[in-house]
């Protein structure tokens, strides 16, 4: 229905969504093809963490994987 709006109107779409309808299971099926007409705006869920990037590795590369996150944001 979304996208029958976009194409209705032929202009980018702001979709305003909850903390629990705002997530990857909506966005990823937008986002497909969209060419950045869709724009999501939600609220962040309660339980979520926050990560920094990973830190850029300059050094020789160590045993193991290479971090995936980078430290923990907010007051925890």
């Amino acid at each position: 229905m979304i996208r029958e709006i976009q194409n209705f109107y032929h202009q980018r779409v702001l979709i305003v969504a909850d903390s629990w309808f705002g997530n990857n299971g909506l966005w990823s099926r937008l986002d497909r093809g969209g060419e950045g007409v869709f724009h999501l705006l939600s609220r962040m869920r309660t339980n979520i963490t926050l990560y920094d990037f990973a830190p850029a590795s300059k050094e020789k590369r160590k045993v193991g994987r290479p971090r995936k996150y980078g430290k923990r944001l907010g007051f925890r």
